[in-house]
């Protein structure tokens, strides 16, 4: 049971965290400024990110809504933690253990945390950037799709299956993370969008082996929010 749990921790803390890879935004280089100069501000505070999730949890018993301070307050445990990890191949190690700090430092952030998933937005200062830095995660995804996690004497093999899902998003993508420590298996559904200033990420357990029928509902959800967002 322990090294179960030990699993479901790592495949639980390296979807979110895969979630979040490749989208931070960096400054722009002295060829660059001239380029992004004028690029749109943040178009949400984290106050108004904390709202639009208040209203989701009337739709989610038991839920948590955690404000862009009480996320950068767990970043350095978090930091420490997967710093123990070793991850093969070592490229998909540097994946995981992007500092978030720099992730966000050109963000604000809010999560909702429910008994089954993991709700994320996050706005960003540069829209194109933003873009930029989305699409170049997918890729560094789609090369990572497959690589193992070692934990103390843990091991934990990923593997990441795109899936064809569509939202009203400029950008989306999404993966099925199955995890498997050679005793036990879980399956978790993970999608992330981009839309302007926006990210959305979603991170949900495989529920019934009911994946198109999950999928539809978690790109419902992404719509809603970034009606909301608008």
């Amino acid at each position: 049971m322990r090294g179960y749990r030990t699993k479901v921790l790592l495949s639980a803390l390296s979807a979110t965290v895969l979630l979040l890879a490749g989208c931070s935004v960096a400054e722009p280089s002295v060829e660059q400024s001239t380029e992004l100069e004028g690029s749109a501000a943040s178009e949400h505070t984290a106050e108004e990110l904390v709202q639009v999730l208040e209203v989701q949890t009337t739709q989610h018993p038991n839920s948590q809504v955690l404000s862009d301070q009480q996320l950068r307050e767990s970043i350095p445990a978090a930091e420490a933690w997967l710093q123990e990890l070793e991850v093969n191949p070592e490229e998909c190690g540097l994946t995981l253990s992007a500092p978030v700090a720099e992730q966000l430092e050109h963000a604000v952030m809010a999560a909702l945390q429910t008994e089954d998933s993991l709700i994320t937005l996050a706005s960003y200062e540069d829209a194109k950037q933003l873009a930029e830095n989305f699409d170049a995660g997918s890729e560094r995804t789609e090369r990572c799709s497959r690589y193992t996690v070692l934990n103390g004497s843990q091991r934990v093999a990923f593997h990441m299956a795109a899936q064809e899902v569509s939202t009203e998003a400029e950008r989306t993508v999404a993966h099925v993370l199955t995890s498997s420590d050679g005793a036990a298996s879980e399956q978790q559904l993970l999608l992330k969008v981009a839309d302007g200033n926006v990210m959305i990420t979603i991170n949900q357990p495989l529920q019934n082996n009911a994946k198109d029928d999950q999928f539809q509902s978690l790109s419902q959800q992404v719509n809603e929010l970034l009606a909301a967002l608008e």
